[in-house]
């Protein structure tokens, strides 16, 4: 994130539309997730019951729960793994099926909530970027959903799935969402604008001016967004620039991170409930 004065956008030269990787994945590349005031804002996001965009709604996480349940962990009581686990909203249903649970996330008020909510032995939470917190184990299933794996740099999804092969027991399962490659290819080219009183980027008013580019070369997606904190008497307008940063996959390629991983039996999961057009379940065995 940058913050810089209104007058700045117009003085600022037009995105580079053949960057590097080192250009897009280097500095702010993502949203500041663990940003502690960043983080109070999206966890209102995640327990809202009005939209999905940040989690899913409860009646989806019940499903898509008892789905996993019913398909994979039948009879079974599991050491389970989520993964960018926010506040903890699938915790609830994998205790009530007799399983353990282990929870890491990157923001400070989801990891606090989780932690205040869910409290009983069976459950842990641990605040950390998963891609360099350790993952304990073994596990019988690790859980990455809803697109998270997207959000990180080739290489960095590739030490991911490593991490998740080796934190789980011979044969436990992976559980990975995914956003598929027409989609991100999309989110490249929007751009929209709004105004708020209040919102993820900012408790105060303020308008937001999303740029979208797809960068072809890298098959990479790169959205920007410009908070322009409306003035107050007395003072001026200031303006906060965040990026946001997804890789396109197609199936052969996350079929062969997951086999580079030494994962196995790899399948795309149609009859996943809850899901959305722009997502695709794929699951994967460990050996």
């Amino acid at each position: 994130m940058s913050r810089h004065p209104l007058m700045h956008i117009l003085h600022t030269p037009a995105q580079n539309e053949h960057p590097t990787a080192a250009d897009v994945w280097s500095g702010g590349y993502k949203i500041p997730w663990n940003d502690p005031a960043f983080s109070k804002r999206m966890l209102r996001e995640h327990l809202t019951q009005d939209h999905d965009l940040a989690s899913r709604k409860a009646e989806s996480i019940a499903a898509q729960t008892a789905w996993i349940q019913q398909t994979f962990l039948a009879g079974t009581n599991a050491f389970i793994l989520d993964l960018g686990c926010g506040p903890g909203l699938y915790a609830q249903h994998w205790l009530a099926n007799g399983h353990c649970y282990h929870g890491i996330d990157f923001g400070p008020a989801s990891i606090a909530y989780a932690q205040q909510t869910v409290t009983v032995p069976e459950a842990s939470f641990v605040l950390g970027d998963i891609l360099t917190t350790p993952y304990g184990g073994p596990y019988d299933m690790v859980t990455l959903l809803y697109g998270e794996l997207n959000v990180f740099p080739p290489q960095s999804c590739r030490t991911i799935l490593h991490s998740a092969r080796n934190a789980l027991k011979k044969k436990g399962r992976i559980i990975l969402e995914v956003h598929t490659e027409k989609a991100v290819r999309h989110s490249g080219t929007i751009s929209n604008w709004y105004k708020a009183t209040s919102g993820l980027f900012s408790d105060t008013p303020h308008l937001c001016l999303m740029e979208s580019r797809w960068h072809e070369h890298l098959r990479v997606a790169r959205q920007t967004f410009h908070i322009i904190h409306l003035a107050q008497e007395g003072t001026t307008e200031v303006v906060e620039t965040y990026h946001s940063t997804m890789q396109a996959w197609s199936i052969a390629e996350y079929q062969s991170l997951l086999t580079e991983a030494g994962f196995s039996d790899i399948r795309i999961e149609e009859a996943f409930p809850g899901s959305h057009e722009d997502l695709m379940l794929i699951t994967a065995v460990n050996g």
